[in-house]
């Protein structure tokens, strides 16, 4: 975990959760942290306690964001880039569930799921690679056990997950000639629903 000193992450959906519990982690072995969260409040709480953990207030910023809109996707890496210098790791955390079966699932709540869990990883991983590239770095992209097993009203959940867990197979092929590392990590938040 040292090898996380003064490297620089975006951690997206950092206001709460699992991002909220990274941040912690990340804060306590001395990164740099870039909290992105539609939930700016909640993201600047996260701050203060990443703050009380020891990580200095220079070495910490939030940035209001809804990362489904393109204007707030390039704020996120323009406003890292503008404070750091660079980027690290790249933390795709922020997603949704909506509890419905398949066949009682809205066309806006299916588009919501895949807008915020698959295309806006896709769209902020596009924005962050060349930064990546020049530092060698990593992402990670929240995936969940329900992409490989099935829960039942969990089922557009479970599909866009899949669907991570396949960009994440296809990207770290992608990167690997240029260093960079891409994981994935699984959320098991849904069990509390």
């Amino acid at each position: 975990m040292e090898s996380l000193k003064e490297k620089v992450t975006i951690i997206t959906g950092g206001a709460g959760g699992f991002g909220r519990a990274t941040a912690l982690l990340f804060a306590k072995y001395g990164a740099k942290l870039v909290l992105a969260d539609l939930n700016n409040t909640g993201a600047e709480a996260v701050a203060e306690e990443c703050k009380k953990a020891g990580l200095p207030s220079d070495d910490i910023l939030t940035v209001e964001a809804n990362i489904t809109k393109e204007d707030d996707r390039k704020k996120i890496i323009e406003d890292c880039i503008s404070k750091f210098g660079r980027l690290d790791v790249l933390i795709n955390n922020a997603g949704i569930g909506r509890i419905a079966s398949l066949m009682n699932t809205p066309p806006d709540v299916y588009d919501a799921e895949m807008d915020l869990n698959v295309k806006a990883q896709l769209y902020m991983t596009q924005l962050a690679v060349p930064h990546l590239k020049a530092t060698k770095g990593n992402i990670v992209n929240l995936a969940s056990i329900a992409s490989e097993e099935v829960f039942i009203e969990f089922g557009v959940y479970g599909i866009s997950k899949a669907a991570v867990a396949m960009f994440t197979k296809t990207l770290a092929l992608e990167m690997a000639e240029f260093g960079v590392r891409v994981n994935e990590a699984w959320s098991c938040a849904y069990k509390l629903l």
